[in-house]
Parts: structure tokens; C-alpha cells; sequence
């Protein structure tokens, strides 16, 4: 199939990276630049809109089977709730708390995840690439991920 990714963040719409063929040597640049922090990002802990544009996303690609990575230290300044959005998004949800656990239980289609500093180097990249190749043939090569191994 044709498997796509993006990257949205938190802060600023700098850095994000429109769904595109995860094959795409070009789109792989791309990507690669929006998995790093964006210049003039402030660190901020609202997810609301980044997750609306996720919401979007997921719609306009209805026909895809559609996975979502949210990275975050889980001190939300929210004023809706977006636990709730999390648990009603129309896809596969990784929580990954850094450092904390993620405050969202796990439901049919959401896996927490906490990643701290005494994980083992890569710990996040393979909680990632884990969810990008959930289906995909010859994944079998990578062992298990981290989701996996938090829903064992």
C-alpha cells in the first residue's frame, strides 16, 4: 500500500509536514526536518489545535487506516478536553508520556506510553517507527515495539 506520514507540533505551524508517501526519498527529508524541534518554537502545552489539524487529517483520508503519535510531558493547558477528543479520534492513538505516564486509560484504539530518561537510547524513534509500520510486510524484523510491549 501507499503507507503516509506527517508531523505536526505542538507550537507553531513551522515545522509541520503535510501527509506524504513515507517511500519518497524527498518526503523522507522532509520528514527528518519536522521530527526536529522547530526554530522559534515555545514550548507551549496546548494540543487542541494540532490536534484539530489531526482531526482533518484523519478525515480527509477516510479511506486509510490512520495512526496517531502524540509526544508530551501531559501538562496540558487545554481549556477543552481533549482526553476525550484523544478517546473519540478516528484511528489508533500512542500516548507517549516523556517522563510521566500518560493520564488517558487505555481504550480499544489508545496505548500509553511512558518514555524517561532511564529508557534505553532510541526508546521514542522505536515507539515511532513501530506505529509507522504496524501492517506492513517484513516489519517483522524490528521485534517487538514499545507499544507492544506496553500492552503485553
Amino acid at each position: 500500500g501507499k503507507c503516509l506520514g506527517g508531523v505536526l507540533h505542538f507550537d507553531t505551524p513551522r515545522g509541520d509536514v503535510a501527509p506524504g508517501k513515507l517511500r519518497s526519498p524527498t518526503f523522507q527529508q522532509h520528514l527528518a526536518r519536522g521530527l526536529s524541534v522547530p526554530r522559534f518554537a515555545a514550548g507551549s502545552s496546548v494540543l487542541g489545535p494540532s490536534l484539530t489539524k489531526a482531526e482533518a487529517i484523519a478525515a480527509s483520508f477516510s479511506k486509510h487506516e490512520v495512526r496517531l503519535v502524540v509526544l508530551t510531558d501531559w501538562q496540558l493547558f487545554d481549556t477543552d478536553n481533549v482526553l476525550n477528543r484523544l478517546r473519540s479520534f478516528p484511528g489508533a492513538v500512542l500516548a507517549i508520556g516523556l517522563s510521566t505516564n500518560p493520564p488517558i486509560a487505555a481504550d480499544n484504539d489508545i496505548v500509553g506510553l511512558r518514555v524517561g530518561h532511564d529508557d534505553p537510547p532510541g526508546a521514542v524513534a522505536r515507539a515511532l517507527f513501530g506505529e509507522l509500520t504496524v501492517g506492513r510486510r517484513g516489519r517483522g524484523f524490528i521485534g517487538t515495539t514499545a507499544a507492544e510491549e506496553a500492552t503485553a
